[in-house]
């Protein structure tokens, strides 16, 4: 099901809908374990994914910054007289690092971040608070790094569905919180992720209660499995191919 959605648009996507102002898009959030037996079809798979203008390929991790910044201020000065978050006054905030974007773009962010926080699909750490956890999730949508924010700007709602590719070869590399926080964030504002992890290892379990995304296990367990370079390859079949003609 992973490949057959992530091809279609978003209006051909079952449930999707638009809601007064509100465009609602079905999108995917999986996790792959192991490999599969037939290693073509596997790449092949992988290759297909990243193959767009909308897709952005991760193997590198973490992938986020982190920051001791207190954003208890910006927090407590984005609420309304309820106590809820105000989309308006978080794009009146001088901490809104967002202005240079589509003021359309602005204000679903600002919406996004206001659902993402309140309510929160991120995992509270031992010693936290809802309050907390709020004003963490906060703080990560407040730091979107620019590769997403021209993903998202390049996104037409109705169209092809951007997507993020992770490989997690587990290799000594650290999938941290704010990773996941940033995933949680882009699947909120209506990015496909999809997560690959040959070793089926942990990483995203740590951070996201599983219902919140699903899990797909593949037939074969391989650690380390190093991830090819498909245009060298690419490369070096055209080389080969010029050099039987001639």
């Amino acid at each position: 099901d992973v490949f057959i959605y992530a091809k279609e648009t978003a209006m051909i996507r079952p449930q999707f809908k638009i809601d007064k102002d509100r465009v609602i898009i079905p999108v995917i959030f999986s996790k792959i374990n192991g490999v599969s037996k037939d290693r073509k079809d596997y790449w092949s798979k992988i290759k297909e994914l990243k193959q767009s203008s909308l897709a952005i390929s991760i193997r590198d991790f973490p992938f986020t910054k982190t920051t001791k910044a207190n954003y208890l201020f910006h927090f407590r000065h984005s609420l309304d007289k309820e106590g809820a978050l105000s989309p308006e006054k978080m794009l009146a905030g001088n901490w809104w690092r967002y202005g240079h974007l589509p003021i359309e773009l602005q204000r679903a962010l600002a919406e996004t971040i206001k659902d993402y926080c309140e309510h929160p699909k991120l995992l509270k750490l031992n010693h936290e608070t809802e309050n907390d956890l709020q004003l963490y999730l906060f703080k990560q949508a407040s730091l979107i790094p620019e590769d997403f924010l021209r993903l998202l700007q390049k996104f037409d709602y109705s169209q092809d569905v951007p997507r993020i590719v992770l490989y997690n070869m587990g290799n000594h590399s650290q999938f941290t919180r704010e990773d996941a926080a940033l995933l949680l964030f882009l699947n909120e504002f209506g990015i496909d992720i999809v997560m690959y992890n040959p070793a089926a290892q942990t990483d995203i379990e740590n951070y996201v209660d599983p219902s919140y995304y699903d899990t797909h296990w593949l037939e074969d367990i391989v650690f380390e499995q190093e991830y090819p370079d498909f245009q060298q390859r690419e490369k070096s079949l055209i080389k080969k191919f010029i050099k039987r003609i001639f």
